[in-house]
């Protein structure tokens, strides 16, 4: 079992379902139809996932500049 390929995949399908559901944070007026409150919790979850998105987009550059490394 190749657990070095998966987690490439995995990275990857990661980073482009997030290229396709994702929008950029400045792109506010997607939040205008909100209550404020609701507006806050939208705000404070897309910056979450923005963070884990970076997260998996350093593992994945990090993973690839190893594999070419090699």
């Amino acid at each position: 079992m190749d657990l070095r390929g998966k987690k490439a995949d995995l990275l990857v399908r990661a980073d482009e379902c997030a290229r396709i559901l994702g929008h950029p944070k400045h792109e506010a007026s997607r939040f205008t139809q909100l209550s404020p409150g609701d507006r806050g919790v939208a705000v404070a979850l897309q910056e979450h996932l923005d963070e884990q998105l970076a997260k998996i987009r350093s593992e994945l550059f990090a993973f690839t500049t190893r594999e070419q490394a090699e």
